[in-house]
């Protein structure tokens, strides 16, 4: 079925709103596609005057197992002249809705204009549930004067829904802010109940004209975050947004990325790009990873790539982040109040991945065990409160382990797996400097190499000659290697 067989014109003109409707209608109540494929409109349709357009001057809601399917992402568009979201939700449950092949393009001079507006109808009401199971594919969403796309699966206390959005999948949709106007709203905001829910392969745009000078980056047309992610209503006590995923996604051109509010099982992975953010992630009480992702120019701005307030579990490994070399990064992260953070395995080309309070309960370095799987990078995680004394990882001789001091110190003392001299206190190693153990072929003891930085001075015990017990504290650095043989007179011994 065609939203021709219905009355639209699909020449950019006429109001085609009642006929595509009646086109997804049609879709919903039988097993046919409604096929979109507008003629060339001249210039009616702008910049896309030899692809064509219908125009819509109302709302148009999603139905139960409609397919709708245009040419292609700027074959087919639909140019919304509504002054509200554009598509939405008024009805549920609704699922299996299959969208694709399309561009929604806004009207920026309308100051309410938006793209899909998919907030589930409470429980109670005459059709009340939300939005499941269902794709939307190879859409493009232009110019919204507010949200390019909003999903809300509600959640206040006393208003229960029967049925939150779930399993939805948004795959190479991509949206694009208006350029040089001021925006209130993010690009993209997820909040109340809501699971299982992807976003894979799109590109989510601010304002390129806007990218600010300076360490701390100044954002005018997009002050707020690309993506929010909260509870419902962003109401403190309402339930949060949980189970989003994002790979392969591209978050541009704003003051911050992604910001969490109570959000649970976020995964932000998968060569995932970002260009051009004041930071990356701002977030209080949300639980997430960021993983084999790229950044360029971001983390400039107060906090860093991380902006953390309290209560945030947090997973940062395998990425890499640049810059342009005027705005270097502020901070790898930056925490306030009580955070457990793991870093792994993350590099900056040319510059110290520093962190400011983040190490207070970092996972792995609670004891005086510290365990690793494959990283050669591994930071302290409790402020040096308890000296290090066993690794326990690969047994790989000619092995490699730098061990960051991103918190107050980083202590390590003579014990199982870790020999470096016998010293009446431990090696304290200060904030913002590292040490390097290598595992020689004598057994799982990981011998002290270097340390890079300047630490107290200590004192010396006997050393065992053919063990990592000698130290040179002439000048930094102090260099910790074999002992070859023992001068009986100071308990020194000649390195080698």
């Amino acid at each position: 079925v065609t939203p021709e067989l219905f009355g639209a014109y699909g020449d950019g003109t006429h109001d085609d709103t009642a006929a595509i409707q009646a086109c997804w209608h049609a879709s919903s109540t039988s097993s046919l596609m409604c096929r979109m494929s507008p003629i060339p409109s001249g210039a009616a349709c702008g910049l896309y005057a030899t692809m064509g357009c219908y125009r819509v001057n109302g709302q148009l809601n999603v139905e139960f197992a409609m397919h709708v399917s245009g040419n292609s992402q700027n074959g087919t568009i639909i140019k919304s002249e509504y002054n509200g979201a554009a598509v939405v939700l008024t009805a549920g449950p609704v699922n299996n809705v299959v969208m694709e092949n399309l561009s929604l393009m806004l009207d920026p001079t309308l100051p309410n204009s938006a793209g899909f507006y998919f907030v589930a109808v409470p429980a109670g009401s005459p059709a009340s549930g939300g939005l499941w199971y269902s794709e939307f594919r190879n859409i493009n969403i232009s110019n919204p004067s507010k949200e390019c796309i909003r999903l809300d699966g509600g959640g206040a206390p006393g208003y229960t829904f029967n049925f939150p959005n779930q399993a939805l999948q948004f795959n190479a949709v991509n949206c694009n802010g208006p350029t040089g106007q001021a925006h209130p709203a993010p690009l993209l905001e997820i909040s109340g109940q809501m699971g299982q829910v992807i976003f894979q392969g799109g590109v989510i745009n601010g304002d390129s004209t806007s990218t600010g000078t300076g360490t701390s980056r100044v954002y005018t047309y997009y002050p707020n975050a690309v993506v929010l992610i909260q509870q419902a209503g962003g109401t403190y006590g309402n339930l949060a947004a949980g189970n989003i995923d994002f790979s392969e996604e591209s978050i541009q051109y704003g003051a911050v990325g992604f910001d969490l509010h109570y959000a649970s099982n976020v995964v932000i992975t998968d060569a995932s790009h970002f260009e051009e953010l004041g930071n990356l992630v701002t977030a209080i009480y949300s639980q997430f990873i960021v993983s084999n992702t790229y950044s360029g120019n971001v983390g400039q701005s107060t906090g860093g790539i991380l902006k953390l307030g309290a209560g945030n579990t947090v997973a940062v490994a395998d990425n890499l982040f640049t810059n342009d070399g005027s705005n270097p990064i502020a901070a790898l992260a930056t925490c306030t109040g009580n955070n457990t953070v793991r870093f792994e395995n993350n590099d900056a080309t040319n510059q110290t991945l520093a962190t400011s309070s983040c190490a207070t309960n970092q996972t792995g370095v609670t004891s005086s065990t510290l365990t690793f799987v494959a990283s050669t990078d591994l930071v302290n995680g409790d402020g040096g409160a308890t000296p290090v004394s066993t690794l326990s990882g690969p047994i790989d001789p000619g092995k490699t382990v730098s061990l960051i001091a991103w918190g107050n110190s980083f202590k390590l003392t003579t014990g199982g797996n870790i020999s470096f001299g016998g010293f009446t206190a431990p090696l304290s190693i200060p904030q913002n400097s590292s040490v390097t153990l290598r595992l020689y072929d004598l057994g799982i003891t990981y011998m002290v190499e270097s340390v890079s930085g300047s630490v107290p001075a200590l004192t010396t015990g006997t050393p065992t000659v053919g063990h990592a017990s000698c130290i040179k504290s002439a000048g930094p650095p102090v260099v910790i290697g074999y002992c070859s043989t023992v001068v009986a007179s100071d308990g020194s011994c000649t390195c080698n």
